[in-house]
């Protein structure tokens, strides 16, 4: 709208900008300085001043810096260049220019040293912010007398009024109301004492109708002095003419009808009032009345930002977030949450306003709106709610939290995966921010069951690493950081295990084949490490390293007959694994072997004892057939005799190195094969130790072919020789060294030897010997002499038959035995 200086009488005109009024102050004090008069022109700030524009900033088109001057090109089309007006002291203050059209707020502008340089000119743009008053701005507050501004300001703001040529601009029209009479001036004060006074009260709160405003009838009023009562008050305005009557304090007012109201147009009018005083004077006032009954357009580019000025699209933990937009300069934005009111905000000369609630919002849903109130009252449409659910209770910390490595098993401490995956639960919807230390290695969001994983993008280092999480809901809340989950990352591979050794379950180092299906196997390794022990390419188990660096492994299910390559890899607490150890070599063998055969022991002489059988060697051998290259044990009961190995072809001998004991002997043989496996002990052999000579033989006689024994001399060439003797001793029968024959006496003792072989004519001397069953000999007996004779004797001679009586008989005889007689040469007996 437009507004028109409203000449007042007898008002003293102070300095303007084409129809801007503007008074230049101290900035020490407050006091005037200087007054500018004309339209474009340059005043000169000789100190640091105050520039006080009586309109709002509207009135002024664009700024400029040209070295330290500033330069105003008003809406009305004058310049004003302000020379020094950014001069500094040593404080670094400079001029201030600020704006006062009496019915709004103070505005300040700022500016930003740019620092141009003398000669050149730039565009500035200023900020803006409201002050309460002049003695703001001042560099001595503790200076300002508002009395010293008291009579400018009656001067200009009623005296003079405010003449903005602008047009459209929001401002509003004359100053206050309260105008006195110019000093030394007829009718005003500090004139006759009878010089009467007018006073203008505000019409309509601000001097503008409003929409609402033209559709009620309002009173225009005011007060007077050195008027009689009863006199008559004239209004004109718009071409009517309203009177009243002053009452007898010297007040009047006068109602305009609505119906003349709504018949002003949108723009702006001169009130004139006039009253006679008691003198006969007339005085006469005016004011101009702004009509603006159009509404402002809706705010548009309404947004809302947190404490973080970013845009809430859902919920918000910023209680108190900033509303924004855009809406006529100079008008006022009424924010409501619902249907309640919660604060209002003016709006800036660029059309810009922000507005944080004050108390803050409760926790809850909201439905933000904002209407725009021009300076004459005119509301706009509310804008498209907000809608903002404020939640400022923070979410519970992430739950069930674990890393785990690329195979997917939990870590409890080292890894070798330098990027784990973290897991946990937290709240549905909200951001799980996972750190290291103080760096943000990844974040994600929760889903519907609450459920959320974050693998690192970039690996983390070597060494130790300090996890923790944060739960942000939605709304921005956050849980905290938790308590951190240390973990190592390790990729350095562990020394290869050392001492590798295995063992039977009889603790004896195995170096080729055993019996035992679950051999023990261990070593040395890296404290705190695993070793996983293989046959071939199959793992068979695990076990764990002492803190002193030892393992011990057994396998289990048990290991199978036949060959197995055993080796050793470690893997420390990271994962990571050590090269494999050597293989050790072993056959598994749980099968027994076959006891031994072909088991004989034999004398000094090579001769077979058997069963039950004596010996006199005290040391005799023991030999049979067994597995090649086993172990025969060759027992006495439960006494070791003596062990050797059979040879490639089974064959096996033991020769006593210890004498047995005269007695019997339980001689037994165990078969034990490479692998340890015995084939058990044998069924005994039961062999009789005698080192005890047989008594001699006895009752021996040499009996001819006819059984009758030989006295001396026989011709029997093969006499027997008999005897007694050891039951189951040998008797052996000699002629001289020659044995002629021999023979086993029997139970009883007896025994009898028939010369096989023909004993030669002439003496013999025959001898016994008698060999028990161990060997043992009686030694040779004493010769029995025998003398063989096979030569017939020549024939009898002098033959002759005699009686009993001894007479030859010669034919005849009595006697029935007569004796022969003859004379015989013997050959033999």
């Amino acid at each position: 709208m437009r507004l028109y200086l409203l000449w007042v009488q007898g008002a003293h005109s102070m300095a303007q900008q084409g129809n801007v009024i503007v008074d230049v102050l101290s900035r020490t004090n407050g006091s005037v300085i200087s007054q500018v008069s004309g339209a474009s022109q340059t005043v000169n700030l000789n100190q640091l001043s105050i520039v006080r524009v009586h309109a709002t900033r509207a009135a002024v088109l664009s700024y400029e810096r040209a070295g330290n001057d500033l330069i105003l090109h008003m809406q009305d089309g004058s310049t004003v260049r302000y020379h020094s007006f950014f001069n500094t002291d040593s404080k670094g203050h400079h001029s201030e220019l600020i704006f006062d059209d009496g019915v709004h707020p103070i505005e300040h502008a700022t500016f930003v040293d740019t620092g141009v340089a003398p000669g050149s000119a730039v565009a500035v743009v200023p900020g803006y912010e409201t002050v309460p008053d002049v003695g703001a701005l001042l560099l001595d507050g503790s200076n300002f007398d508002p009395a010293i501004l008291g009579a400018l300001l009656g001067v200009v703001a009623l005296g003079a009024g405010i003449a903005i040529a602008a047009s459209n601009s929001g401002g509003g029209g004359g100053g206050s109301s309260n105008n006195g009479g110019e000093p030394g001036q007829p009718g005003q004060p500090g004139g006759s004492d009878k010089t009467p006074t007018l006073t203008l009260a505000t019409f309509a709160g601000d001097n503008v109708l409003n929409k609402a405003e033209v559709g009620d009838s309002q009173v225009f009023s005011g007060t007077t002095t050195n008027v009689t009562a009863g006199q008559t008050v004239t209004l004109t305005l718009n071409g009517k003419t309203y009177t009243t009557t002053t009452a007898a304090d010297g007040s009047w007012s006068i109602t305009l009808p609505a119906g003349d109201l709504q018949g002003l147009a949108d723009g702006t009018y001169v009130a004139n009032v006039s009253v006679t005083g008691t003198d006969g004077q007339t005085i006469t006032k005016g004011v101009t009345i702004g009509v603006d009954t159009t509404a402002p357009g809706a705010a548009t580019d309404v947004t809302l930002v947190n404490d973080a000025n970013q845009p809430i699209t859902g919920p918000t933990n910023d209680n108190s977030p900033t509303l924004s937009g855009k809406a006529e300069p100079g008008s006022t934005v009424t924010i409501s949450d619902g249907g309640t009111v919660i604060g209002t905000v003016p709006v800036d000369g660029n059309g810009n306003w922000t507005f944080t609630p004050n108390p803050p919002l409760g926790d809850g849903d909201h439905s933000l709106t904002a209407e725009v109130t021009d300076p004459a009252g005119n509301t706009s449409p509310p804008s498209t709610p907000i809608a903002v659910v404020v939640d400022t209770t923070a979410p519970a910390g992430a739950t069930d939290v674990t890393l785990v490595n690329d195979a997917n098993q939990p870590i409890t401490g080292a890894t070798n995966d330098t990027t784990p995956t973290i897991t946990g639960k937290a709240e549905a919807g909200s951001t799980v921010t996972v750190r290291d230390g103080d760096t943000v290695i990844g974040s994600t969001v929760a889903d519907g069951n609450g459920n959320w994983s974050v693998t690192p993008t970039q690996p983390l280092g070597e060494g130790n690493h300090s996890i923790t999480t944060e739960v942000t809901d939605p709304a921005g809340n956050s849980s905290g950081v938790s308590a951190p989950i240390a973990v190592e990352i390790d990729t350095t591979a562990p020394g290869a295990a050392t001492d590798v050794t295995l063992v039977n379950d009889a603790n004896e180092p195995i170096t080729g084949s055993t019996n035992d299906n679950t051999p023990t196997l261990s070593g040395k390794a890296e404290p705190g490490s695993t070793v996983t022990v293989s046959d071939g390419g199959t793992v068979i188990g695990t076990a764990p390293v002492d803190g002193n660096g030892n393992w011990t492994f057994t396998p289990n299910p048990p290991l199978g007959d036949g060959d197995h390559s055993l080796t050793v890899v470690v893997t420390d607490p990271a994962g990571n694994s050590s090269p494999p150890t050597t293989p050790i070599a072993v056959v598994v063998d749980a099968s027994s072997p076959s006891p031994a055969t072909d088991v004989q022991i034999t004398d000094g002489e090579n001769t077979p004892i058997g069963t039950n059988g004596s010996t006199n060697d005290t040391k005799p051998t023991i030999s049979g057939k067994a597995e090649a290259d086993s172990a025969i044990t060759i027992r006495d009961g439960d006494t070791v005799l003596g062990t050797v190995k059979a040879d490639g072809s089974g064959n096996w001998s033991l020769t006593l190195d210890q004498p047995l004991s005269e007695g019997p002997h339980s001689i037994t043989t165990e078969v034990t094969d490479a692998a340890g496996n015995s084939s058990g002990v044998s069924t005994p052999i039961v062999v009789n130790i005698d080192t005890i000579p047989p008594a001699a033989a006895t009752a021996v006689e040499i009996l001819n072919g006819d059984g009758l024994p030989v006295d001396g001399i026989t011709n029997d060439t093969t006499p027997t020789v008999s005897g007694k003797a050891e039951a189951g001793s040998k008797v052996i029968v000699r002629d001289g060294n020659t044995i002629v024959g021999s023979a086993i006496a029997d139970e009883n003792g007896n025994w009898s030897v028939t010369l096989q072989d023909p004993l030669s004519e002439g003496p013999h001397g025959l001898t016994t010997e008698v060999r028990d069953a161990a060997g043992n000999s009686s030694g040779i007996s004493a010769p029995i002499a025998v003398e063989i004779d096979t030569t017939a004797p020549g024939a009898a001679t002098d033959v002759k038959l005699v009686n009993n009586d001894d007479l030859p008989i010669d034919g005849a005889t009595n006697d029935t035995t007569p004796t022969s007689a003859a004379r015989l040469k013997w050959a033999a007996r």
